[in-house]
């Protein structure tokens, strides 16, 4: 085969595979940076149609490896031919935009007609340089929007350990991130192209602004972070003091709903939340679903967990829920709900979810066809809930030192703590979290089961989304994972140092309970431009920026094929 031939798919390739590396569990984030060069090679020397196929190939790869720890689902019991086809359906799909991306890419640089002329002048690379991010973004968004949303691992996730380049997250979001990673990818490409036509003598030796810009922007960028870090820090320093404990349980997913093994989770649950009790905690955290029986209708789970918050803390159970329909007719509802127990009053609040994963906790088409739900993991399909919940927990005083006593101890009274909890993937969902955080949450608790893909990466890649959450609205995050990240996550999107410990030992599975101080948002917390504004400032216009693209790309595409045009070699 003739380097014309082969280079083309090994560049796709190479685009695939680095975009893996960049996430877990290989997390080489600096990958992340330069993964699109090889396929805006492709996309400059290509049709436009071609360089759709190309792009689709490009994530395909990307998202078949990412994507790998859903194959984890047949050691829970699932079936492997549909867990299979689920993991090719869901990676082909996801593919389609960057292969979008590559045809957008293909037009705006004039694929496969003449290089290193003036159609390529300086203005030319710059203006694509900053309108190939926005594109990016806004393909980003259409696929964390469109049937239902998929908002997983996009790019600027991948940063989500550079402490100093997600401080952007606090303007445009987790999208806003990636913008500037795509910036870096769309100028590396371009001085390269400048460089090989330099070399073919195409064209005279240019200045690359479009480097230059990029690089400009980067330092800004990691400047500007710094400087928020700081400023998050001095935040946090005059916040109060919530100490909250979580208790992961660490249930293997194919016991969670054996009715044999209900009576050793009950004693697990009741051991361990004591253990947490003696660190004197203002609040516990059990994961989501993590009782065997529904916590708020069977009897003996509500007196287990009121029993246990008697003793002193409030307790944030999950678990599932069964209400009757609304109207007093037809079937009862199923929800997966999170709900706040108070010591000496029993159930205070409750919040169900809101945003379900189809096929795993209802079958799209289940409202008209009913029978579909028995296909659902759970034997049932669940309801989505209404409104997001803010909890408010009463905090008993605390004794500190008083300057007025002396220096001696005296109780001070705290105003109740307001949080949020987001269940299971709802946190990789930003306007479900900025929503709490408008409402008046200053706390985000995300309780999930991973147990799921136990052993995978996918419970990193899940806690890496969680750290955006946190930076976009500037508060605190606590995770208590069954078989997954257990962690307290700071407004500046730092995991704290013994969670990042553990986790690199061994996936979280082995943290019996997690205990530690969240500081909460000062009183005069002001909203971030993300949290007002949200994806109206930046994402939604890149998404429409996009949809033009794309439609400029279909019309070339049609030209294209009417005058035969092909490829460059």
């Amino acid at each position: 085969m003739s380097v014309g031939r082969w280079w083309r798919p090994a560049a796709a390739a190479l685009t695939g595979g680095l975009l893996a590396a960049a996430f877990p569990p290989l997390e080489t984030a600096e990958a992340a940076w330069f993964a699109l060069a090889p396929l805006l090679w492709i996309a400059r020397g290509s049709s436009v149609r071609a360089a759709f196929a190309w792009g689709w190939g490009a994530g395909f790869l990307f998202w078949l490896l990412t994507l790998a720890w859903l194959l984890r689902l047949v050691a829970a019991g699932g079936p492997l031919l549909a867990v299979a086809a689920g993991w090719l359906l869901l990676a082909a799909y996801c593919a389609l935009y960057l292969g979008l991306f590559a045809a957008v890419a293909a037009w705006l640089l004039g694929g496969g007609e003449a290089q290193g002329t003036a159609a390529e002048s300086g203005w030319h690379r710059l203006g694509a340089a900053l309108a190939l991010p926005l594109v990016w973004v806004g393909l980003e968004y259409g696929r964390a929007t469109l049937f239902t949303g998929f908002a997983w691992n996009p790019l600027g996730v991948s940063q989500y350990r550079n402490l100093a380049i997600i401080q952007l997250a606090e303007w445009g979001g987790v999208y806003a991130v990636s913008a500037l990673v795509l910036l870096m990818n769309a100028a590396l490409a371009l001085t390269a192209f400048r460089l090989a036509d330099v070399y073919r003598r195409r064209c005279p030796p240019r200045r690359h602004a479009e480097l230059m810009v990029a690089l400009l922007a980067t330092a800004l960028a990691l400047g500007w972070g710094v400087r928020a870090r700081l400023q998050a820090a001095r935040r946090e320093a005059a916040g109060a003091e919530l100490r909250v404990a979580a208790v992961p349980l660490n249930v293997p997913q194919r016991q969670k709903w054996d009715e044999a093994a209900a009576d050793a989770i009950y004693e697990r649950l009741a051991e361990l939340t004591r253990q947490a009790q003696r660190h004197a905690p203002d609040l516990i955290v059990w994961p989501e679903t993590a009782v065997p029986y529904c916590a708020r209708t069977d009897p003996r789970t509500r007196a287990f967990v009121e029993e246990l918050a008697a003793e002193g803390t409030a307790i944030l159970a999950g678990s599932m829920e069964v209400a009757a329909a609304p109207d007093g007719r037809g079937p009862d509802r199923y929800y997966n709900s999170s709900l706040l127990f108070l010591p000496g009053q029993g159930l205070a609040e409750l919040y169900r979810k809101r945003h379900l994963v189809p096929f795993g906790e209802y079958v799209p088409g289940d409202r008209w066809w009913p029978w579909l739900a028995r296909f659902s993991p759970l034997g049932v399909s669940c309801s989505a809930g209404a409104t997001s919940t803010v909890f408010r927990l009463p905090l008993a005083p605390r004794a500190q030192p008083s300057p007025a006593a002396g220096g001696a101890a005296a109780a001070f009274p705290r105003p109740p703590a307001a949080f949020s909890a987001l269940i299971c993937f709802e946190d990789t969902i930003a306007p479900l979290a900025r929503e709490a955080v408008r409402n008046g949450a200053r706390l985000l608790i995300n309780q999930t089961n991973d147990g799921w893909f136990e052993g995978s990466a996918a419970a990193v890649q899940h806690l890496s989304h969680g750290v955006f959450r946190c930076v976009e609205n500037r508060v605190p995050a606590v995770r208590c994972a069954n078989l997954g990240a257990t962690c307290f996550i700071d407004s500046a999107g730092r995991i704290d140092r013994m969670s990042l410990e553990l986790l690199t030992e061994d996936g979280g599975a082995g943290i019996e309970y997690r205990t530690d101080a969240v500081r909460l948002p000062p009183a005069d917390w002001t909203p971030t431009f993300y949290t007002r504004y949200g994806d109206a400032a930046f994402a939604a216009p890149c998404g429409l920026l996009a949809a033009l693209g794309v439609a400029a790309a279909a019309w070339r595409a049609r030209r294209e094929r009417t005058t035969g045009k092909g490829e460059n070699p």
